[in-house]
C-alpha cells in the first residue's frame, strides 16, 4: 500500500499496464474488487473497451505515444497512482515512475520489454516512492489471497484452454498480443 495515508473514503488509485495478459488482468480485477479507482492500459482498442464493462475507471492504448499524458488528462489536475503495477518493463516503467504520486509503490514482476530506461531516480527519491519487484508470495500471503478470491467471487478470466498437442499455437497468441486473460495448457 502506499506510504502516506489515503484520505479516509478515498480509494486507491491504481495503474495495471498491459491489462489483457493473464496476471496483469488477474491483478486489475483484485484491484476493482478491492475498491480501488483503477486504470489500465493495453495495446488494444477492444481490450480497453472490454475493460470499461469489468469496473475499471479508465484505460489508455500504449501504442499511443502520448499515453502518459493521456492517463493524466483522465484522472485530472494534479492526481497521480498510489499503485502503479507493470510487468513490461522498458520504458513503460520508466513512464509508470513518473505516474506515482508521493509514498507511491511501483511493483514488478516482469521485463517482457526489456530493462527500465532513463529511469528518474530522482523522482523516485524526491516522492519518496517504494519500488518493489514481486514474484510470488509467501505461504500466508497466498492464503490471503485465495480468502479475498473466494470472498469477492473473482473468477480469473482465461481466453483459452487448450490441449498441450496446441501449446505453439497458444504460444503464437501470446506472442501477437491477442489474449485477454490467461492461456491454459491441459495434459
Amino acid at each position: 500500500l502506499p506510504k502516506r495515508p489515503l484520505a479516509a473514503g478515498s480509494p486507491a488509485r491504481v495503474l495495471v499496464t498491459g491489462a489483457g495478459g493473464g496476471a496483469a488482468t488477474f491483478a486489475a480485477q483484485y484491484a476493482v474488487a478491492a475498491g480501488a479507482e483503477v486504470y489500465v492500459t493495453s495495446g488494444s482498442e477492444e481490450k480497453l473497451k472490454r475493460w470499461e464493462s469489468m469496473g475499471v475507471k479508465g484505460g489508455v492504448n500504449y501504442k499511443d505515444k502520448e499515453w502518459p499524458k493521456a492517463l493524466k488528462a483522465k484522472l485530472g489536475k494534479g492526481k497521480l497512482f498510489d499503485i502503479i503495477v507493470d510487468s513490461a518493463g522498458g520504458s513503460t516503467f520508466s513512464e509508470c515512475a513518473k505516474l506515482l504520486d508521493y509514498g507511491g509503490c511501483l511493483v514488478f514482476f516482469g521485463a517482457t520489454t526489456g530493462p527500465a530506461k532513463d529511469l528518474d531516480l530522482f523522482n523516485l527519491f524526491w516522492k519518496q516512492a517504494r519500488v518493489q519487484g514481486t514474484t510470488m508470495g509467501s505461504d500466508q500471503d497466498f492464503t490471503e489471497m485465495l480468502g479475498f478470491v473466494e470472498e469477492h467471487k473473482l473468477v480469473p478470466t482465461v481466453h483459452s484452454a487448450r490441449p498441450f498437442t496446441e501449446v505453439l499455437a497458444a504460444l503464437d497468441d501470446l506472442g501477437h498480443g491477442d489474449t485477454f486473460g490467461k492461456l491454459v495448457v491441459t495434459f
